[in-house]
């Protein structure tokens, strides 16, 4: 039905709310809704340039500068409310405030009562864990010793479960000692009652990544608060895209990712927090030559070359990159490089919309390197999302950010 009110509209709601969370993934964009039905042609935001442009205006600041928007706002519910997808470059944790000038028109041409400013949606980033890698093994700068990121951090809350304090996750501080099965694992941690909470659930791949520790093995893994880990595999809650018979594990020997029948037996440990799915859910925003992650804060090279390098080239190459006026580009490090995989898809494992040209028969190179065999370097091939360390020429992808 339509509804219209001769007096000047003004701006009702905005989703999130002042001081609400905007969860890439999980959140389109922020929402702005009108008390009346507006007219589409005036509403207006920047999506070439920084200025403040448009009668709907986002920014981090005073507004000073404005938030580049990816597209012109979306209208739904009858031009009563207005989608703003911003294009990249946001920050974890920052509070982006909406301003809608009087330059916004209802349908019958009546202008917004005043300029409204609201203070809504800080951004919410679960970021990528250092790998914990603090040896150097190579005299070329950008290895993974050179950089660190998010630097582990735990606690142990006395419950017998401990909280990762990088992504908030909370886990089984202690497996059980006993394998199952993939439904049987499943099955156990959803009826597990641990720390006086019982909405434990089967970790994702790279949940089960983020507590590892690439400076050790056997297990890779900080023994001070995940005491007694098997050095053997885990199962993950994902099952292999390419066949329904295979999930995916973490092997703690070194810190693997693979697949493997799902009758096989392995050991389980429990997570809480983030969603059923977890907690990194991609959501992309694209450039001419670049991708922002919005789940992680990361900036990745859209295209890479195709050219196979050595672990030092490789280094070299992202060192010394250039793209859309950045110059802090690096190689990513194993779990930021895995931090793109897409375990739903298949020959690529990979976003293809945004990574269009991901090769699938080669593998593609980290910055950190096999702690029990210093000339390996650990690789993802995107084929099928599978890692692991090879002393091998790979190809290159970098990323910024994260530090």
């Amino acid at each position: 039905m339509y509804r219209y009110s001769g007096n000047a509209p003004t701006v009702s709601s905005t989703s999130p709310a002042d001081g609400g969370s905007w969860i890439p993934g999980q959140s389109t964009g922020w929402v702005v809704n009108f008390s009346q039905a507006m007219s589409t042609s005036t509403i207006t935001t920047n999506t070439s340039d920084t200025t403040c442009s448009g009668s709907v205006q986002v920014s981090s600041d005073s507004f000073s500068t404005c938030v580049r928007m990816s597209a012109a706002p979306v209208a739904s519910n009858s031009n009563y409310s207005f989608t703003l997808t911003p294009y990249a470059s946001l920050t974890g944790g920052t509070t982006y405030k909406i301003r809608v000038t009087t330059g916004a028109q209802s349908s019958g041409g009546t202008a917004l009562a005043s300029t409204w400013t609201h203070s809504t949606g800080i951004l919410v980033t679960v970021p990528v864990p250092d790998t914990g890698q603090t040896t150097s093994y190579t005299t070329t700068f950008g290895e993974d010793h050179d950089y660190t990121t998010h630097t582990p951090s735990y606690t142990d809350n006395g419950n017998s479960t401990v909280t990762d304090n990088v992504t908030g996750l909370m886990w089984q501080k202690e497996d059980d000692g006993s394998t199952r099965t993939w439904d049987n694992a499943g099955t156990y941690c959803s009826g597990l009652s641990l720390g006086g909470y019982s909405d434990w659930r089967l970790p994702t791949p790279r949940e089960l990544q983020s507590i590892v520790s690439y400076g050790t093995y056997n297990p890779a893994i900080n023994g001070t608060y995940f005491p007694n880990t098997q050095n053997n595999r885990y199962w993950s809650s994902m099952s292999y895209i390419n066949n329904s018979t295979h999930a995916w594990y973490l092997s703690t020997q070194k810190g693997e990712i693979n697949r493997d029948v799902k009758s096989t037996t392995s050991y389980v440990r429990c997570v809480r927090g983030g969603t059923s799915s977890g907690i990194w859910t991609v959501n992309y925003l694209s450039e001419n030559s670049t991708v922002q992650d919005l789940a992680t804060g990361l900036m990745w090279q859209k295209v890479d070359d195709g050219s196979a390098r050595s672990k030092d080239q490789g280094l070299n190459y992202c060192e010394s990159l250039a793209l859309e006026n950045f110059t802090d580009w690096r190689l990513p490090d194993i779990k930021e490089l895995e931090s793109i995989v897409d375990y739903s898809s298949y020959n690529p494992a990979i976003n293809t919309s945004y990574f269009s040209n991901t090769q699938t028969s080669a593998y593609y190179m980290s910055s950190t390197s096999d702690v029990s065999n210093s000339l390996a370097t650990w690789r993802i091939h995107f084929g099928e999302g599978y890692f692991g360390p090879d002393n091998s020429s790979g190809l290159v992808r970098c990323v910024r950010g994260g530090l």
